[in-house]
């Protein structure tokens, strides 16, 4: 795993052009519950399934229980940005990275998925020289679709968990995304 990391952070160090595209993994590490694993929200038994709680309809029906669901569970304002957060934030500093592509709704990054804002993320990952994709089973559509538009030559995937898109890296890494980002 050691050599792994190193190769990505050689990855790192050579290129300029760098776009991130992350999902739930990366919020888990601040302590931000998921939802798809099998400790997620979805998971969970609720007296409403965590899909209906956080529809629109239910919102407006049944505020309160909509409330009660997302202070309990939801709240992001407790949690800090993480280790994976401040080394983006430094590559950012640095002029290597270009974007921040995610699928996370929990305020540590910024977030969005309007039209413009998947043009934008598409151009963003075609001119990347190096697409990390971490933390994300890459299953939900449209954002797993995002990475077929890369057209570098370094794809590097950081999860705990395999991914259909596995294959198409230049480089997987099976592990924590502290422990990765923690070596940059």
């Amino acid at each position: 795993m050691e050599d792994k990391i190193q190769q990505f952070k050689q990855l790192v160090n050579k290129c300029d052009n760098i776009v991130f595209f992350g999902g739930a993994g990366v919020s888990t590490e601040s302590g931000i519950p998921d939802f798809r694993s099998k400790d997620g929200l979805y998971n969970q038994q609720y007296k409403y399934p965590p899909e209906t709680i956080l529809s629109h309809t239910f919102f407006m029906n049944k505020t309160e229980e909509f409330f009660k669901f997302y202070k309990l569970k939801m709240n992001s304002l407790k949690y800090q940005p993480n280790i994976t957060h401040i080394k983006l934030a430094e590559l950012e500093t640095k002029g290597k990275l270009k974007a921040v592509i995610t699928q996370n709704i929990d305020g540590l990054h910024q977030e969005g998925l309007d039209e413009e804002t998947i043009e934008n993320s598409i151009y963003a990952i075609q001119k990347a020289d190096l697409l990390i994709v971490a933390g994300t089973s890459l299953t939900v559509q449209p954002a797993s679709g995002l990475i077929n538009f890369f057209r570098g030559r370094n794809l590097v995937l950081i999860n705990r968990d395999s991914t259909p898109y596995d294959n198409k890296a230049n480089l997987v890494i099976n592990d924590s995304l502290g422990k990765v980002f923690s070596n940059l």
